[in-house]
């Protein structure tokens, strides 16, 4: 997405028909790639880059249920992997992503 506003964002996430919910944003910059994503209700995932240009600073830290701000791109595969096995533990064996996980973790 080039014009990282609320309204693309949410036009994406339509076009790719799927919910804000389902939705996850991962990126560098909390002004446009984080906050537009969390205020239509996704995700997203913050990994701070050493540098930020000075249009891109946000001086409040981000207070929100479906923010996290990580260390490393290594440190966001965990928490999806984390995520998905505690998902797989509650969701119902029909369920195409759990079947997809189980499949996943059966053969490796």
């Amino acid at each position: 997405v080039s014009d990282k506003t609320e309204a693309q964002y949410a036009k994406l996430v339509k076009h790719l028909d799927v919910t804000p919910e389902e939705f996850l944003m991962v990126g560098n910059s909390v002004k446009s790639d984080i906050l537009p994503v969390l205020n239509i209700g996704a995700h997203a995932f913050h990994i701070p880059f050493h540098t930020t240009w000075e249009h891109e600073v946000v001086k409040e830290p981000v207070n929100h249920p479906n923010f996290r701000l990580l260390n490393s791109a290594t440190e966001m595969l965990d928490r999806i992997k984390t995520s998905l096995f505690d998902f797989i533990d509650i969701a119902p064996r029909g369920d195409d992503v759990t079947m997809l996980a189980v499949q996943r973790v059966e053969v490796a």
